[in-house]
């Protein structure tokens, strides 16, 4: 009876989460692919932030889902002033729920030879990230962090974006753990894969998402 439940409960939110990402398709006028939202809440390429924060009135909303049915919504809007605040819900395969607070404070700008410089949390970790622009990426970046030692296996983090058209980019990012790779691609997201960094992870896995940015400065006065 207890498994029945957790089943019809599982099908009913994964449901809920598909009808969203299908509204989201269908009424997304423009793809505004400056800086999307990660798997896990914060700004940044795939598993990991960047320092690179959203400006004010500029919001993320994104859903995400693995192979090992683990899916996420998130939402992330600056405040101003270099800050950027978001919640993140993920929901397991077994039907356990986790509502994480994200934060990015933007430290130091980028100039034409500094890096951007950002403090943050993500569900109660804290890292430190650095992101620096590359021209021959087309606009593409790359970033270094460290975090805590809750950050997964490694306290450190880095990752690669470039982008290939207006509507379409690569991203590569080593979250601590895990290698991902992903392709940005217009009416159907990122879609990407997980493959794990040491011969103690098991398995590899194939990741979804569909970040979305809503420009509301000219309406929110």
């Amino acid at each position: 009876m207890v498994r029945r439940q957790l089943l019809k409960y599982n099908f009913a939110e994964n449901m809920k989460k598909a009808l969203i990402a299908i509204i989201i398709v269908l009424t997304a006028p423009v793809f505004l692919y400056a800086e999307d939202n990660t798997f896990l809440g914060p700004t940044g390429y795939i598993n990991i932030p960047t320092a690179k924060v959203l400006e004010k009135k500029i919001f993320n909303l994104g859903m995400w889902v693995d192979s090992d049915y683990t899916s996420t919504m998130n939402f992330e809007c600056g405040l101003g002033k270099g800050i950027e605040v978001g919640l993140c819900e993920e929901i397991t395969k077994d039907g356990a729920t986790k509502v994480a607070l994200n934060y990015n404070w933007l430290l130091l700008e980028e100039k034409q030879k500094i890096p951007c410089v950002s403090w943050g949390s993500r569900d109660k970790w804290n890292y430190l990230v650095l992101t620096k622009g590359i021209n021959i990426l087309k606009g593409g970046s790359v970033s270094f962090g460290i975090g805590t030692e809750n950050f997964d296996r490694y306290p450190v983090f880095a990752g690669l974006k470039v982008i290939i058209s207006e509507k379409w980019y690569a991203a590569i990012d080593y979250d601590g753990s895990n290698m991902n790779i992903g392709l940005r691609m217009p009416y159907i997201g990122l879609l990407g894969l997980s493959i794990p960094g040491s011969s103690d992870i098991k398995g590899g896995k194939i990741l979804w998402g569909y970040p979305y940015q809503l420009d509301l400065k000219e309406i929110i006065k």
